[in-house]
Formats: C-alpha cells, sequence, structure tokens
C-alpha cells in the first residue's frame, strides 16, 4: 500500500502503567505509533495537506524510523483518574493549524480550550480558514499508578533516522 505523504492522520490512544513512561507508551502503542520515534513539532499543517482521522494505522515504514508529530498528551498520577487530551485543526488558503489541549480530565473543560485556543490563534493569521475540527480522546479510570491520553497527528511515513 502506498503512503499518501501529504496526509496528517490523527489517531489516538490510553495506556495505563506502573510509571509515567509506561503509562505514554501504552497509549502510543494503542494509537499505533509505539514502535517510532517521535519529533514533536509546532502546529502548522502544510498547504495542500489533507487531515484524516483513523482507527487504525497504516504501515509508516521500518520500527525506529522518525515520524514528524503534533501532539496533545495528559498523564495523571494516581488510581481513580481519567486523562484527556485533545487536538483541533482548521485549514486554510494558505495553511493550516493545530491547537493541542493537553492536562485534562474533563471532556468539556478540553472541548472549551480547543475551542477558544484555536479561534485565537486563527484570529492571529491574516488568511480564512474553514470549518474547526476536533478529536478529543478520554482514557478510562485508571486502575494503575499513572493513565495518559493522546491525540497524535502523524505527518505523512517514516523517515529514516541517519
Amino acid at each position: 500500500m502506498q503512503i499518501d505523504t501529504m496526509a496528517i492522520r490523527i489517531t489516538c490512544g490510553s495506556g495505563e502503567g506502573p510509571t509515567e513512561i509506561a503509562s505514554y507508551d501504552a497509549a502510543l502503542h494503542e494509537a499505533g505509533i509505539s514502535n517510532y520515534n517521535l519529533v514533536q513539532v509546532s502546529s502548522m499543517i502544510p498547504r495542500g495537506a489533507g487531515v484524516e482521522v483513523v482507527k487504525k494505522m497504516p504501515d509508516l515504514g521500518p520500527f525506529g524510523d522518525r515520524l514528524w508529530v503534533v501532539q496533545a498528551k495528559t498523564t495523571l498520577r494516581g488510581r481513580n483518574k481519567k486523562a484527556v487530551a485533545g487536538l483541533a485543526w482548521a485549514k486554510g488558503e494558505k495553511a493550516g493549524i493545530f491547537y493541542e489541549s493537553s492536562g485534562g480530565d474533563d471532556e468539556e473543560d478540553v472541548r472549551k480550550e480547543l475551542n477558544q485556543g484555536i479561534e485565537y490563534c486563527k484570529g492571529l493569521r491574516d488568511w480564512e480558514f474553514g470549518d474547526t475540527n476536533m478529536k478529543i480522546n478520554s482514557s478510562n479510570i485508571s486502575k494503575s499508578e499513572f493513565v495518559t491520553s493522546v491525540v497524535v497527528g502523524v505527518y505523512g511515513k517514516s523517515e529514516n533516522m541517519f
């Protein structure tokens, strides 16, 4: 299968674990991107790029390669917690933007932050934008010491690290 290198795929996942990093890795595993080195970028969507929410990530290339991503991540410590993260995005005539909400434990609060944040960021630019889209991910109530929720925009396919 040919990977569209001008596509940004939105994936999400949640995970629990005995440590912060273990729960983060479990969330990345559920999102289908735990076997790559993630390189986080700021929030711009290149002109002409498509954005699609996927249920399952396609084969992005060899494990261990790097993936360019924009990422919302929430990790909470303590049992009986729920981690919520979200991405909002809008495409415009010159480029598009993402806005990330990280650190939340309430879906409605995350939704409000995404709406306020992306509207503000759109207002800073001197071009028109289309509709705003969102993806919010909530974990189950944690039974472990740490719980993480991620929503990640993956740019194209993996690239060799060297």
